[in-house]
């Protein structure tokens, strides 16, 4: 071989080199994101996300019972400032430092409510960018939560980066005991009830809705011959009846009023139902059905106060609509 052909030698080398190195990329290299999977969107157009960084693809997204922790990096926020969201426990836990840890579904604010659903659009290992919207509503949370004077709903805009760095994923609902479902279902109310003392009406009712779909999957169907079954049903009652609870504070009288038909199905001698019931039906004008509630209630607890203080004023109330009526009627006849 003569040396003018060397050289050709050589460089078919480095082709094929080059060639091989441009087919198979070396591990360094990071896989390029699949566009569907690059920028997401939720379904109510709160949060959006652009994946930076490809996170484990073989994982499952963080469920319901999950913990782990994050590291993230405020890009920008209006609405609030920093110093708030980071100093005010009303606000958020998460937003206090970075690294932090998280539980999900044990969010107390909506800001962290927000950033658990966030997250769960994450796999391990991931980094991407969200734009987060979140609507604050002290005015249904006793006023706790606020970041201006004014207590009215106003909206806070987050933009931030995230990575989940660790994640113990829990396992399907489906497949927790019934046991472990009712555990947790009772850790949520106690939750709820310690907020709603708080006067935090929104964030105890997250917690009393958790618990309730919980309770009634840990009451489970009568084959499963679950032993607390009864237990269940009654925690599934307490939660309605707080459910109810955060309605009356809303007034929303018709909610309280299906919640709390909801409860007497099953606990008819129920008196703070029956009462709170019979307020709603009241604030309806709805007399006749408020009056009959109380008079069970009464029955069943003849001195208790506040039921006989609200049904003579049920009763007046009743009897000066019924005068005005027949006052019209007599009239239109006359």
């Amino acid at each position: 071989m003569s040396e003018n052909e060397k050289p050709k030698e050589n460089g078919s080398e480095e082709t094929k080199e080059n060639k091989g190195t441009e087919d198979n990329p070396t591990a360094s290299e990071p896989r390029p994101i699949p566009e569907p999977l690059k920028f997401r969107e939720s379904l109510d157009f709160t949060i959006t996300k652009t994946m930076v960084t490809e996170g484990d693809v073989d994982s499952w997204p963080p469920r319901f019972g999950s913990s782990g922790s994050i590291q993230f990096n405020i890009i920008s926020i209006s609405g609030a400032t920093h110093e708030q969201i980071s100093s005010t426990e009303t606000l958020s836990r998460y937003f206090v430092s970075s690294p932090c840890e998280f539980i999900i579904g044990s969010a107390e604010t909506e800001l962290d409510r927000q950033l658990e659903r966030c997250i769960q659009m994450m796999q391990l290992n991931e980094s991407s960018q969200f734009n987060m919207r979140v609507l604050l509503e002290p005015n249904l949370n006793g006023g706790v939560g606020k970041c201006k004077e004014a207590c009215e709903p106003d909206w806070i805009s987050i933009e931030l980066n995230i990575t989940l760095d660790a994640l113990c994923n829990a396992d399907p609902i489906y497949k927790w005991f019934n046991e472990t479902k009712l555990n947790k279902a009772l850790d949520f109310h106690s939750a709820g009830v310690r907020l709603f003392k708080e006067k935090r009406y929104l964030d105890s009712f997250h917690m009393f809705k958790t618990a309730y779909k919980l309770s009634v999957l840990a009451r489970g169907l009568p084959t499963d011959n679950y032993g607390d079954t009864a237990k269940a049903q009654n925690l599934m009652n307490l939660c309605c009846n707080n459910l109810a609870a955060c309605h009356f504070q809303w007034k929303n009288n018709q909610s309280v009023i299906d919640l709390s038909e909801k409860v007497l199905e099953s606990d008819p001698d129920n008196v703070k139902t029956l009462y709170r019931k019979s307020v709603s039906n009241k604030a309806l004008q709805e007399y006749d059905e408020a009056e009959k509630d109380l008079i069970k209630a009464k029955k069943l607890e003849p001195n208790n106060r506040a039921v006989s203080d609200e049904l003579g004023r049920v009763q007046h109330l009743k009897k000066t609509t019924e005068a005005k009526l027949a006052q019209r009627m007599s009239k239109m006849f006359a």
